[in-house]
């Protein structure tokens, strides 16, 4: 799958690249590109087209989300679970994961196939909150730490957060 199936266009890159086709093969003038309208009738000549709000995904994290990285993982971790007789005490393990969330970039909506993952590549830059959670197979859960961006911690920022859950502040977030 290439970059252009797996990422998407944008409604108005859509209607330039089809305006720009459409002058090669002499259908219009560049002075008269193709409309919304347009767009709207091929969305319904073809169904499994669809426009939707993709996921926000890092360059980075898009460039190393291949099969051979993902495997490669799941290699090393089966070879850290039997080390550590962990593989029949799943109540032993947690997962633990972060979510940065940025509060100011706003991907726009793309037009996708139905059976591709709607993402757009964002920069780093931005204000991010950072929520810490873990877990174990058997539902015993560490609450959440959340690391918010500034200099000083404003425990407001915690309100209507889950029972127990603490937070920080860090220059980046």
């Amino acid at each position: 799958m290439d970059s252009i199936t797996k990422y998407g266009y944008t409604k108005q890159e859509c209607l330039y690249i089809a305006s720009e086709f459409a002058v090669q093969l002499g259908k219009r003038t560049k002075d008269k590109p193709l409309s919304m309208k347009w767009m709207k009738g091929f969305l319904k000549r073809w169904p499994e087209m669809r426009v939707t709000k993709p996921r926000a995904l890092e360059f980075v994290r898009a460039k190393l989300a291949n099969e051979v990285v993902v495997m490669t993982y799941f290699d090393h971790l089966e070879t850290c679970l039997q080390r550590n007789d962990l593989l029949e005490k799943p109540n032993l393990i947690y997962n633990v994961d972060e979510k940065g969330a940025s509060i100011l970039h706003n991907p726009p909506y793309i037009v996708t196939g139905i059976n591709h993952p709607a993402q757009a590549v964002t920069s780093e830059k931005g204000h991010t909150v950072t929520i810490i959670g873990a877990g174990s197979t058997s539902v015993s859960a560490i609450p959440p730490y959340f690391v918010f961006h500034g200099k000083k911690m404003n425990y407001n920022l915690l309100k209507g957060s889950s029972p127990e859950a603490i937070g920080t502040v860090s220059e980046s977030g």
